[in-house]
């Protein structure tokens, strides 16, 4: 009688996966060559394994890369968090931003939204303000936590007072829309403009939206059509679609203007086409709203359009206007 039946059953697996002139093979091959590292990796790890935080962080960003995670797949996450983790425990508050980092998104790890928390709190309590940032959006959508907005909102403001301009323009937003916070157009305003100081071209976005929005007390259309033209000018391309949709509709004193509309429509469809080459947009189909804007043309203004739209494309849309209107 077999009385080690499991053991049995191993070998006759082991057997099957590797048949022998897969073992003899590699026996005769002998094991894999050693991974050739340049001169800069070995002295940055010689340093890394000296005790150098700076170093450690530096080398396990390497491993880490590429990031965002969405660039790529990675291999090398075990060793990152590793050296990480020796960073951060002397006080390294990028370090301890990017393990949460690598954690949040699962980056050559498993997701760990209670480690992510834990290590971006860290970062958030050493002054890191990307940590804060993180955190609010963590907190406000409640990503594996209680959700809690009020919370979300006193990091954002740490963050904003801090100079990090993505805050700035997220506690904006939340006093525009209301969002866990009494709604206040003048906050949000104020907010935005300090985004707005540094080029901050989501933020020039965000207050167009403010001098659209009629129930603040702070709707003024040439105003929206200045600052969303800004944010495209500063290279925000959501900005563009926002142009053709504040033309479509009107705002304030401005008049709908169904041709204005539809080349800053077309404009929006066209270039993200190009963005996505490689993948038609809409299933390679002309979107509603842009359909939408076209039935109401005329064959010359069609044709008219067709042009400046070329033009546009080659040249880039007509610049903003020199000042802000009152």
């Amino acid at each position: 009688m077999i009385r080690n039946i499991p053991a049995l059953c191993l070998v006759l697996a082991l057997a099957c996966l590797f048949p022998v002139t897969g073992f003899r093979a590699y026996a005769a091959d002998g094991p894999p060559p050693a991974v050739e590292r340049s001169p800069e990796e070995l002295a940055l790890r010689k340093a890394a394994e000296e005790g150098d935080p700076t170093a450690q962080y530096e080398l396990g960003l390497a491993l880490v890369r590429p990031i965002p995670p969405q660039f790529g797949p990675v291999k090398e996450g075990a060793e990152a968090v590793e050296w990480l983790e020796k960073s951060a425990a002397q006080g390294n508050a990028d370090a301890a931003f990017l393990l949460g980092y690598i954690h949040q998104y699962a980056v050559g790890v498993t997701k760990d939204i209670g480690k992510a928390v834990t290590w971006m709190n860290k970062a958030s309590d050493a002054g890191n303000t990307a940590a804060m940032v993180t955190l609010a959006a963590i907190y406000k959508v409640g990503d594996g936590v209680m959700r809690d907005k009020v919370k979300a909102r006193d990091l954002y403001a740490r963050a904003a007072e801090k100079g990090n301009n993505n805050a700035r323009t997220a506690l904006a937003t939340m006093y525009m829309d209301g969002d866990g916070v009494h709604r206040d157009g003048k906050l949000a305003s104020a907010w935005f403009r300090r985004a707005i100081k540094d080029g901050h071209a989501p933020a020039m976005l965000g207050l167009g939206k403010l001098h659209a929005a009629n129930d603040l007390g702070m709707l003024n259309g040439p105003k929206a059509l200045y600052w969303t033209h800004q944010a495209v000018v500063h290279g925000y391309p959501p900005a563009v679609y926002a142009m053709g949709l504040l033309y479509r509709d009107g705002v304030g004193t401005v008049q709908p203007d169904a041709y204005m509309a539809y080349l800053w429509l077309r404009l929006a469809h066209e270039l993200s086409a190009l963005a996505n080459a490689t993948a038609k947009p809409e299933g390679g189909t002309i979107p509603y709203w842009l359909e939408n804007a076209e039935r109401v043309l005329t064959v010359e203004q069609r044709k008219k359009a067709e042009a400046e739209i070329a033009g546009w494309l080659r040249n880039g849309p007509p610049a903003a206007p020199a000042g802000e209107p009152e």
